[in-house]
């Protein structure tokens, strides 16, 4: 604090010491030009300042990192202006032309690093100096205000100061205010008045009731010009004239969204509230950003107005956004930040405004998908006419089914491209009403649909046929009346009948009933199967034995799959699993009996152990289950933000560190959790996974959502790999808001997101993607790393992920089905191989959405013992070519990148 307060003294020390001298018009020609100013009567004599002083936060004990700039006030003599200067912006150039002056003399100083133009608070007739050490226009309220806030400075400051002198507290909650400390009282309170106060629609005077003399006429009128009023301690100033209504109503859902989370939270929200980075692309759903450079509706605007042209820009889009998108959004914030980073005040105001608008929408996630808005009754002939002026071409006349007749517009789209009708009609109304083209106008909705596609569909428009299969084999097993007990309960497990895989099965030609059927040309040679538990009714004859109970267990799945092939069903069905092809999909039953949770794991028998593990797994899946369709069920986003954050982990190779029941939790914990925000919509909701990850206390703090208290001292020791992960979760997120808010710049894509770099690993296997279970959802084909190629092979000739179906190949559907393989996937048991064979060489890295790599990390002997570390280590070499043998005709290549540190 003493080098700050050093600091400032010696820039105020240089600015009381600028000599008198001739401030000319000619050091601000561009200034004076764009407010319209002739020049020749604008010179005067500059004078030193009266006062010089330190106003802001420094002055009242309340700086809060990292905005640390101190505010310096510098009284302009009275001798510097005529009696009516105060007219047709004759103050406003007199005070720039006077900061010109300052400039010029500080940059003489071998003190000063840097001085940059800026504008106070984005107004651009009122410049300010950032100094680095190391036709006749009327008066209006708003013109008057910007001059009286520099009248009154100093009597506003000398109030802040005395108030905030002895008043520990109040500086405290300041401070609180601002940098988000402590204190929750005082923030609640603070809280409570911005958030649910009625003082606002009356008018806010800080001057005591004792010395009050502003009356209600005079806030009256100010309330008739103004969105927002805070009179100043003088009675003169409206201190928030600037603030839009939007920009208020954005304030008062931040302060109620405190309060909330004041009240829920542990800690009082310490954590949410007060060290949670709030970004604005993580803020809102959806952001949109419009370039308005060269438009012809802001350049025939002019810049010294009241409402300067980016702010009535700012105006206009919001009003055609509401209009438009109606309750579709919350909330709609316009922001348009219009002075450029490096501005030169010479050069007037032609760069302003260069930036693009930001436009930030809270969407109504229950009303956003809606397909067709209802207007006017063509009867009401006035309103009927507006909305067609409106709308234009979309506007139509419809009749509904409840016989109504209405003007509306209708939004047609297949269900899974729903979430982009907002930037459908955002477009279309900025496109007609400001004469933009659709280049000018970048909405961040579906950017990265991409990664979810299969041949430019989202495969999950077909789970309404896997629901339906699904219901019609759960009725099937619930009505088998030839198995000892009935089916009581029938639970689908797999991820994608709880909307969370981001590949959902597409019904397979050879999945259908016995019935002869028209093949096509070509069909996938491996269908995975969709896990399904069952319970039996309850019975007192289940035997005690382990062993004995998962014979039973066995057999009756033996019954069940021969009754449901008596149906005409296709069964595949052994001692170990029994699997149901219908209706286009692939159904494995597993059995689940409570009395595997309780029963005494006999010692030695792993097959049994193996067994009674899979009923706890099977309980707490089931569990899982339960709980993440009830989320769903709640936030119809849930499914889509999970796919992004599993896609994200696949593409990084970090499948085999962190399962998809994890992932769907931490997702999950931005919805039960979302504070500081609102629930999120798609990308906003992946943006803030990715900070999750990377943010979160893994290291003291481990997000552990363990059910039944299973977590176990080896996995306490996988601490560390979060924190790889949470390295990687923060550079997408940058990137990611980068993207939001500056779209995309040379290299760096949307695309980036999901690109891992190969440089990381020791060693890298390639595999042929022809040769992967299903090669068309490998997102980008590996690079070549750059190491050193130790294995190549080449494909094997066996497999096939396609089969062809026509006559010539196959002789008819029981011949196809023989060749078909159920719950087969090469890449998993080449991995599975590697983790028995080398499972204390190195560990694997790898995505489980048909990734065409596969990273390895060596690990170090000397974690593994005395014995096994004075063990002369493999030449690496060695090891990879082993690795090239385990994968013979799935591995391409293998690289060794780096050799082990430890040799």
């Amino acid at each position: 604090m003493r080098a700050a307060a050093e600091s400032v003294d010696a820039v105020a020390e240089l600015i009381k010491r600028v000599p008198q001298q001739q401030a000319t018009p000619e050091a601000a020609r561009g200034f004076m030009r764009d407010l319209g100013l002739e020049t020749e009567k604008l010179s005067f004599t500059f004078r030193p300042p009266e006062v010089v002083r330190l106003a802001g936060s420094h002055a009242a004990g309340a700086v809060a990192r990292p905005d640390v700039a101190a505010d310096l006030l510098v009284r302009l003599p009275k001798e510097c202006f005529h009696e009516k200067d105060f007219l047709n912006h004759r103050y406003h150039a007199k005070r720039c032309l006077y900061l010109c002056v300052v400039e010029k003399n500080l940059r003489c100083s071998k003190l000063i690093r840097k001085v940059s133009w800026s504008t106070l608070q984005d107004e651009t007739r009122k410049p300010v100096l950032h100094v680095y050490l190391d036709g006749v226009n009327l008066p209006t309220p708003k013109y008057n205000c910007s001059i009286l806030e520099d009248m009154f400075l100093e009597e506003n400051a000398d109030f802040m100061s005395s108030t905030f002198a002895n008043w520990k507290a109040l500086q405290e909650a300041l401070v609180l205010v601002k940098r988000y400390l402590t204190m929750f009282t005082q923030l609640n309170h603070i809280c409570i008045l911005v958030a649910t106060s009625k003082v606002w629609a009356k008018g806010l005077v800080i001057q005591s009731m004792k010395k009050r003399t502003v009356t209600k006429e005079d806030i009256a009128t100010c309330l008739k010009t103004f969105d927002v009023a805070i009179f100043d301690i003088s009675g003169h100033v409206n201190l928030v004239f600037r603030m839009t209504k939007s920009a208020f109503l954005e304030l008062q859902d931040e302060a109620a969204c405190a309060l909330s989370c004041l009240d829920k939270c542990r800690d009082g929200g310490l954590e949410e509230l007060f060290m949670t980075k709030v970004d604005f692309g993580a803020k809102f759903d959806s952001c949109l950003r419009i370039n308005l450079k060269g438009n012809s509706k802001v350049s025939a605007l002019s810049y010294c107005v009241d409402d300067e042209s980016w702010r009535i820009l700012e105006k206009d889009v919001q009003s055609l956004l509401q209009r438009g998108l109606t309750d579709r959004t919350k909330m709609i914030r316009v922001l348009w930040r219009s002075t450029p980073s490096e501005w030169k005040i010479v050069e007037g105001f032609s760069e302003f405004g260069s930036s693009p608008l930001l436009v930030g929408m809270m969407v109504s996630l229950e009303k956003s998908f809606r397909l067709v808005d209802i207007g006017p009754n063509p009867e009401n002939r006035i309103e009927a006419i507006k909305f067609r002026k409106f709308w234009g071409e979309k506007a139509e006349l419809r009749r509904f089914k409840d016989g109504n007749i209405a003007e509306s517009t209708v939004w047609e789209c297949q269900s899974w491209e729903k979430h982009t009708i907002i930037k459908r009609i955002a477009d279309y109304v900025l496109m007609k009403h400001l004469l933009l083209q659709k280049d000018d106008l970048i909405h961040v909705v579906d950017q990265l649909d991409f990664c979810l596609l299969v041949d430019g569909q989202d495969p999950v428009s077909s789970s309404g046929a896997l629901l339906e299969a699904f219901d019609t084999i759960a009725k099937q097993l619930r009505l088998l009346d030839d198995v000892p007990l009935k089916i009581s309960t029938v639970q689908p497990l797999d991820a994608t009948f709880r909307h969370t895989s981001v590949f959902p099965p597409e019904p397979h030609p050879l999945a259908y009933g016995t019935n002869s059927q028209r093949l096509p040309k070509c069909a996938a040679t491996c269908i995975k199967s969709l896990e399904v538990m069952i319970q039996l009714e309850g019975s007192g004859n289940w035997p005690l034995d382990p062993v004995a109970m998962e014979k039973t267990k066995a057999a009756f799945l033996l019954k069940i799959g021969e009754s449901l092939e008596d149906q005409g069903m296709f069964v595949s069905a052994s001692e170990d699993e029994v699997n149901v092809l219908r209706s286009g999909y692939s159904f494995l039953l597993k059995i689940f009996h409570e009395r595997g949770l309780v029963l005494q794991k006999p010692v030695g028998d792993d097959k049994t152990q193996s067994a009674l593990s899979e009923d706890k797994m099977l309980f707490q899946r089931s569990q899982h289950s339960s709980m993440i369709n009830g989320l769903h069920g709640r936030y119809q986003v849930y499914g889509p933000i999970v796919r992004l954050a599993k896609r994200w982990i696949s593409a990084h190779l970090f499948s085999s560190f962190i399962s998809e029941e994890a992932v769907e939790l931490v997702v999950a914990y931005i919805f039960l959790k979302p504070f500081p925000f609102h629930a999120p919509s798609r990308v906003a909701g992946f943006l803030r996974f990715l900070p999750l990850l990377s943010s979160f206390d893994w290291t003291f703090s481990p997000m552990v959502i363990d059910i039944n208290n299973d977590f176990t001292l080896k996995d306490e020791k996988e601490i560390n790999v979060p924190k790889w992960i949470a390295a990687y979760a923060k550079s997408s997120a940058e990137l990611l808001t980068n993207l939001t808010l500056h779209g995309q710049s040379g290299e760096y894509t949307w695309e980036c997101l999901f690109r891992t770099p190969m440089s990381n690993y020791d060693a890298v296997i390639l595999l042929h993607q022809e040769k992967l279970c299903c090669p068309h959802h490998v997102l980008f084909p590996a690079e070549t790393p750059d190491g050193k190629l130790v294995v190549w092979g080449k494909p094997s000739k066996d497999f096939c992920p396609y089969m062809p179906l026509n006559k010539g190949a196959v002789k008819g559907l029981h011949d196809a089905r023989e060749k078909l393989l159920v719950n087969f996937d090469p890449t998993t048991y080449f991995l599975r191989d590697l983790k028995c064979a080398f499972s204390k060489t190195f560990k694997l890295w790898y995505g489980s959405i048909e990734g065409d790599a596969v990273g390895l990390t060596w690990e170090n002997p000397k974690k593994r013992g005395r014995e096994e570390a004075d063990e002369t280590a493999p030449e690496p070499t060695a090891i990879l070519k082993e690795v090239g043998d385990v994968g013979k005709g799935l591995v391409r290549g293998v690289y060794l990148v780096k050799a082990p540190k430890f040799q």
